[in-house]
């Protein structure tokens, strides 16, 4: 892990997220994400670019306001990493605080995430 530049990685995979155009947010998914890559939170299950692409895209209909933003540092233990994020809308309130772990690939991309709501 040591050769891969995993906030460069994180910060990519935030703009996913809050990329409203869905031809860029393909571009930066597909980046990103490795094709079998695992998305898991308390509720959903997602497995390859095209359903994180679909799980996003949903996300952005329900809330096309909301911004990711990395807070904290990264913190890398063994093959994995553990970063904090938030959701924050246009006028500053915070809707939800998670705090996710990643692992990644020998060639930076994210293989799976798997999040806990801290909220």
């Amino acid at each position: 892990m040591e050769t891969v530049d995993i906030q460069a990685a994180l910060t990519a995979y935030a703009a996913a997220w809050n990329e409203p155009d869905e031809r860029r947010r393909q571009e930066l998914i597909e980046h990103v994400w490795c094709e079998e890559g695992v998305y898991q939170d308390h509720r959903n299950r997602v497995v390859g670019c095209q359903a994180l692409r679909e799980y996003i895209h949903a996300f952005k209909r329900r809330y096309p306001d909301l911004r990711i933003e990395l807070t904290g540092e990264v913190l890398v233990a063994g093959e994995g990493v553990s970063f904090t994020w938030r959701a924050r809308d246009p006028e500053g309130l915070v809707w939800l605080t998670r705090q996710d772990t990643a692992t990644l690939t020998r060639d930076g991309k994210l293989q799976s995430v798997s999040g806990v709501l801290n909220d």
